[in-house]
C-alpha cells in the first residue's frame, strides 16, 4: 500500500551524527561520511538479507534487540567482504510492513567511537544505535537539561566489537551520547547536532483543515508540497501531495490511498473518487472515516479516523477499502500480516 511505510534505513555516520524523533511513516536521515558497502530496500522482505549479505559471510553471534521507534525487532550482526574487512549490518523493520538493510565498515580504528545511528520522522522516539570499542562498557544519551537517557553495550559471541544502543523518547532532546568504562570513567562522547525537517517548521499555506479527532491537516510548499498531519499540535505525520507525485508509491505506481497509523489514529489521503474509507481488520470489524475535499485544489480527499485496537494492526493484518459517494466499493488495498524480514 503506498504511503503506508517508508522504508526507515540505518545509516552509519563518522563520529558526528544528527536527528529527531519521529513516527511511524518514517525516513532516515543523516549527516556525515558514511563509508557504504551495500544496501537494500528490496521486497519481498525476506529476501532483505540475502541481498544485503550478498558476497559476504557473516560471522559472530547475530543480535535480536527491540527497535523503539519502531515498536519491531532489529537485526544486527557482522560479516566480512571479499577483502577480509569487518562489516557492521544491521535489518530495520517498519510499523507500516516495509524494511531495510545495510553493511558498513565496522570501524577498527581503537582511538574512535564510530557512531551509527537510526533518525526517524517527527512523532515517535527514536533509536539510536552503533558499535563500540572493547573498553566501552556504558552508553548514555546526555539531554539538554544534563539529564540521562542510560544505553546499552552487547557483546555477540565471536564479535570483533561491542554493539550499543540507546532509546530517546521523542518530547526529550539528546545533546551528545557519552561512552564509559569499566570503572565508571569517561572514555568519550559523540556531539548530536539537531536536524529541523522542514515541513515541520514551514508556515501552512491556505487553509488549515480540521480533522475529526484533534487531527488538523495543512499544505507546505516547504521543500515541495506536502500535507502535515498534526495531533493536537503535534506532528504526525505528512504525505507529498506534489501533483506528479500525488498518491505515488516508491516504485512509482499509483495508488488510491495512503495511509499513516499512530496510536489509533488511522489518516491520510484519497483519490478524488473517494467519499469513504474503511479498515477492514483480521476478524472483520471495521472503522469508517468520511473524506472530505482537499482545500487546496491540488485533487485528493483527506481522512481522519480512529479504531480502538488494542494490538498492532500491522502485526494482525487489515484492508483498506474506498467508497464513492453512492456507497459502491471503488477500491480494495490489502495489507497481509507482517512476516520475518530474516531467515
Amino acid at each position: 500500500m503506498a504511503g503506508a511505510a517508508v522504508a526507515a534505513m540505518a545509516v552509519p555516520v563518522a563520529l558526528v551524527a544528527r536527528g529527531v524523533g519521529g513516527g511511524d511513516v518514517s525516513t532516515a536521515i543523516a549527516t556525515a561520511t558514511p563509508t557504504p558497502t551495500a544496501t537494500a530496500t528490496t521486497p519481498p522482505e525476506r529476501d532483505i538479507y540475502h541481498r544485503v549479505m550478498e558476497n559476504r559471510t557473516p560471522f559472530g553471534e547475530r543480535l535480536v534487540v527491540e527497535n523503539t521507534a519502531q515498536r519491531r525487532p532489529m537485526l544486527m550482526w557482522f560479516a566480512k567482504d571479499g577483502n577480509g574487512r569487518a562489516l557492521f549490518c544491521a535489518i530495520v523493520r517498519t510499523r507500516g510492513g516495509g524494511g531495510s538493510g545495510s553493511c558498513e565498515g565496522a570501524g577498527s580504528d581503537v582511538a574512535s567511537l564510530p557512531s551509527d545511528v537510526m533518525v526517524t520522522s517527527p512523532a515517535d522516539p527514536s533509536f539510536r544505535y552503533g558499535t563500540c570499542r572493547d573498553d566501552v562498557t556504558g552508553v548514555s544519551g546526555i539531554t539538554a537539561d544534563g539529564g540521562r537517557i542510560p544505553g546499552r553495550v552487547q557483546r555477540p559471541a565471536g564479535a570483533p566489537r561491542g554493539i550499543w544502543t540507546v532509546s530517546v523518547p521523542a518530547e526529550t532532546r539528546v545533546t551528545s551520547f557519552e561512552f564509559t568504562g569499566a570503572q565508571g570513567q569517561v572514555l568519550g562522547g559523540v556531539k548530536e547536532q539537531p536536524v529541523a525537517y522542514p515541513e515541520a517548521e514551514a508556515r501552512p499555506v491556505g487553509a488549515v483543515e480540521r480533522m475529526p479527532h484533534g487531527m488538523t491537516a495543512g499544505l507546505v510548499n516547504t521543500p515541495d508540497e506536502t500535507v502535515v498531519w498534526r495531533l493536537d499540535g503535534d506532528m504526525a505525520g505528512m504525505h507529498l501531495v506534489r501533483p506528479k507525485d500525488l498518491l505515488s508509491g516508491m516504485d512509482g505506481g499509483k495508488s488510491p490511498v495512503e495511509m499513516t497509523e499512530r496510536d489509533g489514529h488511522w489518516f491520510g489521503i484519497a483519490d478524488a473518487r473517494t467519499a469513504k474509507v474503511e479498515l477492514v481488520f483480521a476478524d472483520r470489524s471495521t472503522s469508517a472515516a468520511v473524506t472530505r475535499s482537499d482545500p487546496w485544489r491540488i485533487g485528493f480527499r483527506l481522512f481522519s479516523g480512529l479504531h480502538k485496537r488494542s494490538g498492532d494492526i500491522y502485526r494482525e493484518g487489515f484492508e483498506v477499502v474506498g467508497y464513492d459517494a453512492a456507497g459502491a466499493e471503488i477500491w480494495r488495498e490489502p495489507h497481509p500480516r507482517e512476516t520475518p524480514a530474516w531467515p
